[in-house]
């Protein structure tokens, strides 16, 4: 239904998706897409019934004269392309296209399986730290599938975001007018947003170290709250990201077999409380956001907006609800006296009005264009005064979420961190992406928009 030749991103979409995520894609597809996949499927049927019913005329070894010959050809041509050479057979696409999902499959492994041996080279290091003034309470929401095209925030016709709308005029609070996914997908996305591996350096995700890692060695405790799947294989490497978390709470209990859950995100409010009196650390939070089906993502008094269709309708209430969460997260976070920062961003954008989602074979900019938002305390202000004003001057700038490690690094204040490059960080003066070098679906597909 796609209608796209299978592609790496589509077979490893569909090793990644549960039944709950799958029913909701199907259900999003044009009566159009339907009606042509039943003729298609008819049509194969009646040829099949045909083939077997000739197949039944013949009569069993009667074959002679030009029947002989052809027969006895095709054997030889059978024969013939079975003994293709290894070399031809490498070079098919069906070939290649195996090679590299195993390959992206063997990656995400990988990561795992390595997670110890990457904890340990971390440990060995001298001068892995935290500087003395940014010490305290750091928070991270990961959005999901929330397009900044829906958000009124970002100019968005509808008022979807009343909450944010009054939190970007606070001086401490920076919105970023060109942040981009580095992919459509969950996995892909958050797997380079959470470690050191991006789509412009060389680095192997294997060895790649994750946020939760160099923190936790830094001596930084760490807290993973999702109200998303842990475990199932589209889950994994997330799963193994948050797995090195001081503390871990996952509210959907589905195991990793649905995209329903038992709870709203406003279930999240209630464990930030908890932690609010915490002295210091960082604290990751994975909403289920606005992830189809969007009817499911808000309580029936978010049930707003009407008059478009259901799904633009149902997809802008989920964006009101979660401006709901974001402000009832930041209430409770920031009464910490140690709160220093919180930044939100989403995993990829969704194209609502395409019927498209974030299918990464039917690309489209909606699908990658996210909100990046940062607040401060007035604490961190005054003693990161520079670092804010660069970040402000890049107000502007393009940036893609696979560079959220990199911008992490600074905020909180690591030192020492084995891989550290300048143009890669949004608060840095060298900082040097650009809209002719940012790249999505893993340096795939440029951005010109």
């Amino acid at each position: 239904m796609s209608n796209q030749w299978l592609q790496t991103d589509i077979i490893l979409a569909i090793y990644q998706t549960n039944f709950s995520e799958a029913k909701a894609y199907l259900a999003s597809q044009s009566l159009t897409a339907w009606i042509g996949c039943l003729i298609l499927l008819f049509l194969g049927l009646l040829v099949s019934i045909y083939l077997v019913k000739q197949l039944f005329r013949l009569e069993a070894f009667s074959l002679s004269g030009k029947s002989r010959f052809w027969c006895v050809g095709t054997i030889v041509i059978l024969f013939l392309s079975l003994g293709l050479s290894n070399k031809s057979i490498k070079v098919s696409a069906p070939y290649i296209l195996l090679q590299s999902v195993k390959q992206s499959v063997g990656d995400y492994e990988k990561f795992g399986i390595l997670r110890q041996a990457r904890e340990n080279k971390l440990k060995s290091l001298t001068g892995l730290t935290v500087q003395e003034q940014s010490k305290g309470v750091y928070i991270l929401i990961i959005g999901e599938s929330e397009s900044r095209d829906h958000m009124s925030l970002y100019g968005y016709n509808r008022e979807t975001t009343p909450w944010l709308n009054e939190f970007s005029k606070n001086k401490d609070t920076i919105v970023f007018d060109n942040a981009y996914s580095n992919h459509t997908h969950t996995v892909p996305s958050l797997t380079y947003a959470l470690s050191e591996k991006n789509q412009y350096n060389d680095i192997s995700l294997e060895d790649a170290n994750s946020i939760m890692e160099i923190s936790k060695v830094a001596g930084i405790k760490t807290y993973w709250l999702s109200n998303q799947a842990k475990y199932g294989a589209w889950d994994t490497p997330i799963a193994e990201i948050a797995s090195t978390a001081t503390t871990q709470v996952w509210l959907n209990g589905n195991g990793g077999e649905e995209t329903t859950t038992v709870y709203y995100d406003d279930k999240l409010i209630e464990e930030v409380g908890k932690l609010k009196n915490i002295e210091s650390g960082l604290i990751v939070i994975h909403v289920m956001g606005s992830h189809g089906s969007y009817n499911d993502r808000f309580p029936a008094s978010f049930n707003k907006f009407s008059g478009n269709s259901e799904d633009i309708d149902s997809y802008d209430n989920s964006i009101l609800f979660n401006d709901y969460v974001l402000s009832q997260i930041y209430k409770e976070i920031s009464q910490n006296p140690n709160y220093k920062a919180m930044i939100m961003m989403s995993d990829h954008g969704e194209d609502v009005e395409g019927k498209n989602s974030h299918d990464s074979s039917k690309f489209t900019y909606p699908m990658a264009r996210i909100p990046l938002i940062v607040n401060f305390s007035e604490s961190y202000v005054k003693e990161h005064q520079h670092l804010i004003d660069v970040l402000k001057s890049h107000k502007e700038s393009y940036w893609t979420n696979d560079l959220m490690y990199d911008l992490l690094l600074s905020i909180l204040g690591i030192q020492g961190a084995p891989v550290v490059n300048p143009k890669f960080d949004l608060s840095s003066p060298q900082y040097d992406r650009t809209l002719d070098t940012i790249r999505t679906l893993h340096g795939k597909m440029k951005l010109t928009k």
